[in-house]
């Protein structure tokens, strides 16, 4: 958990600082580019960026929980919102469970523009 002031550097090389314990749900990563922590929602009407918290970013998607279709979807989902190329997005944890870990591998986005552009997509 993350304290008012604290750096994130488990992941990060060089450490991002934050003011407050928000947004730990989007943390910079290693080799540049983001990790992010999703909750998702199998099986949606719409696949869609629900909500947007401190803890996490809350996902629906379209796609079944089946044969990895729905970590595509993800994938997919990702890559438009934050509008960087499919190839650059990977499921680093929870490939079998609804609470996944998603790194960004690219240098043209950093962790305050994931957050703006999750937020847009939610709608909050």
């Amino acid at each position: 958990m993350l304290h008012a002031g604290v750096c994130i550097s488990r992941l990060a090389a060089a450490p991002l600082c934050w003011n407050s314990k928000r947004w730990a749900c989007v943390e910079a990563a290693k080799a540049g580019g983001v990790v992010i922590k999703l909750s998702c929602k199998p099986g949606a009407r719409k696949s869609a960026v629900l909500a947007v918290t401190d803890e996490e970013a809350r996902v629906a998607l379209k796609a079944p929980p089946a044969e990895g279709q729905a970590n595509e979807a993800l994938c997919e989902l990702i890559s438009t919102v934050l509008r960087v190329p499919r190839s650059s997005i990977a499921v680093v944890r929870g490939a079998q469970s609804r609470s996944k870990l998603v790194a960004v591998s690219t240098a043209d986005l950093d962790a305050a523009l994931a957050i703006v552009r999750l937020k847009e997509a939610a709608g909050n």
